[in-house]
């Protein structure tokens, strides 16, 4: 599995939780992670949609992934969602009044934004509250 996005924490690193593979032995770059990352990221498109929402949300489940965000922006509107592991899967962390969720993973609530910019074009950002 390569998630569109990821996130490792230090602590899990020097835990043990998961290994940095170097490229070359003794090397400081790095070409794979063993284990269970900390935050799973995937951003849903026409091509990756069963595989974004069905097939990767079991995977990631199965494989103890303890936050799984889905990203939805295809209608021009955000569909954010953090889930995370429940009774047979994964379940959503519900958002407030103001559309924060919160990360138990990051320990804050975050929030999806979308900017919409002159000429059509987009770009999102990611707002964070403790």
């Amino acid at each position: 599995m390569e998630p569109d996005i990821l996130a490792l924490l230090f602590e899990t690193v020097e835990k043990g939780r998961t290994r940095l593979v170097p490229k070359t032995p003794g090397a400081d770059n790095f070409v794979e992670i063993e284990g269970t990352v900390d935050l799973a990221v995937e951003c849903v498109s026409d091509a990756s949609t069963v595989k974004d929402r069905k097939r990767l949300r079991e995977a990631y489940y199965r494989a103890g992934v303890p936050e799984y965000w889905l990203v939805d922006v295809r209608s021009g509107n955000i569909q954010f969602q953090i889930l995370v592991p429940g009774k047979g899967g994964y379940a959503p962390t519900p958002a407030d009044a103001d559309d924060f969720v919160r990360s138990k993973v990051l320990a804050r609530a975050v929030r999806l934004m979308i900017l919409r910019k002159a000429a059509g074009l987009v770009s999102f950002r990611l707002e964070v509250r403790e």
